[in-house]
């Protein structure tokens, strides 16, 4: 019997690709458990999507986590995509700590 996600949702699934929807808070507080919760469903995955919606609260350690992963994926021929949809508020602020680029795509 499959672990309960508490902090990720799976989208989609197949062989090769998944899509997640992080759940509710990826900040200082989870972001621990939210990085064991993904490197456990993602380890041997080919191709990856994750969702942050705008009624996530998310923050810099959230947002380097996710960051860190998109390296992981690029550092070994993986294919990983984002899909940011945040408030105004949200945006402005990460995208004034350094994650422009990060954020945009």
């Amino acid at each position: 019997m499959s672990k309960k996600r508490k902090y990720i949702k799976v989208l989609t699934s197949n062989k090769n690709k998944v899509t997640i929807q992080i759940l509710n808070e990826c900040t200082i507080n989870n972001v621990k458990n939210v990085k064991e919760e993904l490197a456990s469903t993602v380890d041997k995955l080919k191709a990856l999507s994750i969702e942050v919606k705008d009624n996530t609260n998310i923050d810099l350690a959230g947002v380097q986590v996710l960051y860190s992963l998109k390296k992981e994926f690029e550092d070994s021929n993986r294919n990983i995509t984002f899909l940011f949809n945040l408030n105004e508020d949200m945006k402005s602020i990460l995208m004034n700590s350094g994650f422009e680029e990060f954020i945009k795509k």
